[in-house]
């Protein structure tokens, strides 16, 4: 039995129930097997353990499934364990490199790929030190080592975990580091690797700060199923997506789970938070502050605890925020959107528990509500809209939406058991939000709905919501996994994603260590480079507060950065909107046939044209890393204009930039550094990046932040004749710029270089609407 869609083939075997997918009369992927195990939930409902495998090719790699923090991506033969977490949220989206994906439909524990347990003596935890028996490879290439239950997937009490792997070669003594970390917030489980040799036996050691013994297993290369069990099902159900390509995945991906929502222009600035304001005249002080120090901002964070002593839940403590609705107001009045943060629990001495208690919509032995009631979330979204939204806030921060602790495990919900339904929470709570901001507020803060939440799961894009990796601790190492997190994140189908710039957990003196001070620039800019650019900590995160020459980096080679480049961002990111495009692109997602780039996690594409090189190793003055440039397309160096030679090559740059390399054959828009998103656009820079004859286009988008009333200007390179076409607007709306300076670069070294614009452009022209041609010869 076939279905045929006219270029994707299904074919069933009746005898078998085993499935083969075909593109084009060859076969693509098939079920290798599959297996329902009946198991029996918390209440008693009838379910199974389901295991689903298909057969891959030896050149198929599988991206997605989610934020990690293993520093990895590419989890072809990788164990991974499926848990929400405050570091680490699951998306069951798996794009390949031989242009399908599987999108997983499940909702409980899932496990991925196969596993072999190391065998460890009993009570091999001595002095922190685990050391395994020894093990034969049986294979040479790269094994995946998991290492978990490190601590329970909660934070809390002993939530600081370190770990070392170390795998070492008997014979010869050589000792592989496969994973070395020590984060905050530990994960319940991570992956390592390390290249081994057929034949050769190795013993897997363990150096922890654990106060009981992990478990370790491994997966050896070239395995020939991917595999997928989830522990409570009613059954085995997947999408197969044929995309022949990543967007052309992650685009059927969102056709089936919801499309990605363009945020209004100031999403896209820059957002300040710490934990925390203390009280009304804490936040209006330190937005007047940046406002007097001209760094440009465009939103600032109300964290946690303003309830005082009223109890936990989303109500304001009259004694420290006297007037809600007027320090909104004059947030507005200084250009600022105000977001708060909301939790989905409530202490039991509250009305806010009360309430959730009498409709039983509080999960057993928790404080937290049960959000698949959908009683229960329309109370929750109006105790929101109550002490939030009727004062004038413009978003929400759904904290801890894992959710912490994870109460719903074991426990019965509205839908059925929460073993069922475990990866789903976060899902569901920004549905509450969601659905009553655009049933009540459609012209205002319904009508692009943004919110900040710590975990995900597939479709969350359709909640306007953007995922945070966490309560990260400020350390290099941290930084350098906060990049393939991030880029892993977005392979898995959702194109929002955000972090603590800085990390959370601040060693205390970061005001006065010039190490941290180093840090914290580094971070700054990656951050720009990312989708939602925001600062968070536990300390005073503001920059004017750091010294003078701190201060004036950050601002100059990150804020002022990200401002410049709204017109390429905003743009972009209405393409995700409109193409199910994706602004934050793992090299595999533009190089897929490049052998380089199938494991690189530590640079990425930014939009179509840019190549960013991010700085996660210390360094005072200078610092140099490694960075490929596929030898498929020309480079020019963002600070010098030059010309790179492609292929590996090695980068040494000052602390006030990164490496950034552009795209020959791009025309990339820069706008005026200017102190919120939404002032003027006027004047343009338009830096054209020639490669010979090639064309080059770019769309630049604009809208007034609301409606659907927009503007299109359209700039064409053709490289033949050395002419610049900027077209005609196409489309208006209230509050367009009716005239406006353009300054037109064609780059070239020492030409058009660096963040500040070119003071000597080639042309200047006033563009009123109409069709120019500019000759840049």
């Amino acid at each position: 039995r076939s279905v045929d869609t006219g270029v994707l083939r299904v074919e069933g075997d009746v005898s078998s129930g085993k499935v083969t997918f075909k593109v084009g009369g060859a076969v693509v992927a098939s079920e290798a097997g599959f297996q329902m195990t009946p198991v029996s939930s918390n209440d008693g409902t009838q379910l199974y353990t389901t295991t689903q495998s298909w057969s891959i090719n030896p050149s198929t790699y599988i991206f997605g499934g989610g934020q990690i923090q293993s520093g990895f991506i590419n989890y072809r033969d990788t164990p991974l364990n499926m848990i929400p977490f405050n570091t680490e949220a699951y998306v069951p989206f798996f794009p390949t490199t031989d242009g399908y994906a599987i999108l997983w439909d499940a909702y409980s524990y899932t496990e991925v790929n196969q596993r072999t347990e190391l065998s460890f003596p009993n009570n091999s935890l001595l002095n922190g030190v685990q050391t395994s028996y020894p093990f034969t490879a049986a294979k040479t290439g790269i094994y995946n080592f998991l290492i978990e239950n490190m601590q329970q997937p909660a934070w809390g009490p002993g939530f600081w975990v370190q770990v070392m792997l170390n795998i070492t070669d008997v014979q010869t003594k050589e000792v592989i580091v496969a994973q070395n970390f020590s984060l905050v917030n530990m994960p319940d489980s991570m992956v390592g690797r390390a290249s081994l040799v057929a034949g050769r036996q190795y013993i897997a050691t363990v150096n922890t700060t654990a106060t009981t013994p992990v478990n370790v297993s491994f997966a050896p290369p070239g395995g020939e199923v991917f595999q997928l069990v989830s522990k409570m099902e009613k059954l085995i159900d997947y999408y197969f997506m044929w995309g022949g390509d990543f967007d052309g995945m992650i685009q059927e991906y969102r056709k089936a789970t919801g499309p990605a929502n363009l945020y209004n222009l100031k999403a896209y600035g820059f957002w300040q938070s710490r934990n925390r304001y203390v009280n009304q005249t804490d936040v209006l002080t330190a937005a007047k502050l940046f406002r007097q120090n001209n760094i440009p901002v465009d939103n600032i964070v109300q964290d946690w605890m303003y309830w005082g002593n009223l109890g936990w839940g989303p109500q304001w403590d009259p004694t420290n925020y006297p007037d809600v609705p007027a320090m909104v107001e004059q947030l507005h009045q200084w250009g600022f959107k105000f977001m708060v943060s909301v939790w989905s629990k409530f202490d039991k001495t509250t009305d806010f528990y009360t309430n959730m208690t009498a409709i039983d919509a509080i999960i057993h032995n928790s404080i937290y509500f049960d959000p698949y009631n959908p009683e229960a979330r329309e109370m929750f979204y109006q105790f929101s809209n109550f002490s939030h939204f009727s004062n004038g806030v413009d978003a929400l921060w759904l904290d801890a939406s894992e959710p912490e602790e994870l109460p719903n495990a074991g426990q019965s919900l509205y839908l059925g058991s929460g073993d069922e339904y475990f990866q789903t929470y976060s899902l569901m709570v920004t549905r509450s939000i969601y659905e009553g901001l655009k049933r009540d507020n459609p012209q205002t803060t319904g009508e692009r709905v943004f919110m900040l939440t710590r975990s995900s799961f597939a479709g969350q894009q359709r909640y306007g919501a953007t995922l945070w990796s966490g309560d990260t601790w400020a350390t290099f190492d941290s930084l350098r996994r906060q990049i393939s997190a991030s880029l892993n994140y977005q392979l898995s189908g959702i194109p929002y994603w955000s972090e603590d710039i800085g990390g959370y957990f601040r060693p205390g003196n970061e005001l006065t260590d010039p190490e941290y001070q180093q840090l914290l620039i580094r971070w700054f800019q990656f951050g720009v480079f990312t989708p939602i650019f925001r600062v968070h900590g536990d300390a005073y995160t503001e920059i004017f507060y750091f010294p003078q020459q701190t201060m004036q980096t950050v601002n100059t080679t990150a804020i002022s950065f990200r401002y410049r480049l709204l017109p390429y961002i905003y743009s972009g990111f209405r393409r995700v909107q409109t193409e199910g495009y994706t602004m934050q692109r793992a090299m595999i997602m533009d190089f897929t046939n490049d052998a380089n780039v199938l494991y690189m996690n530590d640079q990425y594409m930014f939009g179509p044209s840019m190549l960013i090189a991010p700085i996660y190793t210390p360094g005072p003055n200078t610092t140099t890393r490694s960075v490929y440039l596929p030898p498929s397309e020309g480079w020019f160096d963002f600070f010098s204009g030059a010309v790179v030679p492609t292929g590996h090559i090695s980068a040494t740059v000052p602390l006030t930039h990164i490496p950034v390399y552009v795209k020959a054959g791009s025309v990339v828009v820069f706008g005026p550094v200017k102190q919120v998103a939404t002032d003027p656009a006027d004047p343009l820079e338009v830096r054209v990046y020639p490669k010979g004859a090639s064309s080059a286009f770019f769309s630049l988008y604009e809208d007034p932040g609301h409606g659907d009333q927009y503007s299109y200007i359209h700039f064409e390179w053709n490289g033949e004749t050395q002419n610049l076409r900027i077209s005609d607007v196409e489309g208006s709306f209230p509050g367009m710029l009716t005239t406006r300076t353009i300054n037109v670069v064609l780059v070239k070294a020492g030409h058009g270089v660096g963040i500040e614009p070119c003071p000597t452009p080639d042309k200047t022209v006033t563009y009123t609407g109409q069709e120019i041609n500019i000759l840049l010869r």
